[in-house]
């Protein structure tokens, strides 16, 4: 009897190993020659540097530190709820940045509240906020991102929720231009660069060149969604400076200054 139960008990990690193996090898993604040629022809050691801290990883993947992103052409959105005049301004602007900024994929909004969008935005009060996703509600967060179809790191449905009974103006559009930017696949904050829109204490409401270039890497180099950190670090040489053999760029000034 011990040993039949030894045995059924051997099958069964057996198996879950085997599954979990499978796994892993399906979302196991190279960086292809002409990605790596691209980064490193386009990007200093910097800013390669700084898009391994922000685009890998999210506290809503559990699978590890992977590159994830939309991989549809047209990444369609829509907005519910009551954003004011200027709320609608800032967001269309920055927008408008992002599309400027990607070669391949361009944000489309939908001005149809019933239309199946890969984003949407809601723009709540916190009471409102509190009352449709308590689940989701955070007393201290100006706004957030939550992932509704979301599968081997490609990103198909995502939800972003900005508050708008904030404060202060300059944190309303910090809290925007932040999230419609993160839910990109860039969902990493970021403390340490000068200038980003990445810091929830900067409050940053115009792109820093730290920023557009994280952009151009996930979305203009061909990285596909699935390659692991330390898979991206190793290609491009990220644990040694030497091996890109790259001068230092200094930093240019803001590409769009949002108001």
């Amino acid at each position: 009897m011990l040993k039949k139960i030894l045995k059924i008990g051997v099958s069964i990690f057996f198996l879950w190993f085997l599954v979990n193996y499978i796994i892993v090898i399906m979302n196991f993604k190279l960086v292809s020659e002409n990605t790596k040629q691209y980064i490193l022809n386009n990007f200093s050691y910097e800013e390669i540097q700084y898009f391994t801290t922000i685009g890998f990883g999210h506290e809503f993947n559990s699978n590890g530190d992977y590159s994830q992103r939309f991989l549809q052409e047209e990444i369609t959105f829509k907005i519910i709820g009551h954003p004011s005049n200027d709320d609608r301004r800032f967001l269309f602007k920055t927008v408008d940045t992002l599309n400027n900024t990607m070669l391949y994929n361009q944000i489309k909004f939908i001005n149809d509240t019933t239309a199946s969008t890969a984003i949407t935005v809601y723009f709540w009060t916190e009471e409102e906020w509190k009352k449709n996703m308590p689940d989701r509600y955070s007393p201290t967060a100006a706004g957030c991102i939550i992932p509704r179809i979301y599968k081997q790191n490609v990103l198909t449905k995502m939800d972003v929720i900005i508050l708008t009974d904030v404060s202060f103006p300059t944190k309303q559009k910090s809290t925007i231009i932040q999230e419609i930017t993160q839910v990109l696949g860039l969902f990493q904050d970021s403390e340490n660069e000068k200038r980003t829109i990445f810091s929830d204490y900067l409050q940053d409401t115009c792109f820093g060149p730290m920023d557009l270039a994280c952009v151009k890497i996930l979305y203009n180099s061909g990285l596909q969604p699935g390659v692991r950190q330390d898979t991206f670090e190793e290609a491009l040489g990220i644990s040694d400076e030497k091996t890109l053999e790259r001068q230092k760029k200094p930093i240019k000034k803001s590409l769009f200054e949002l108001n």
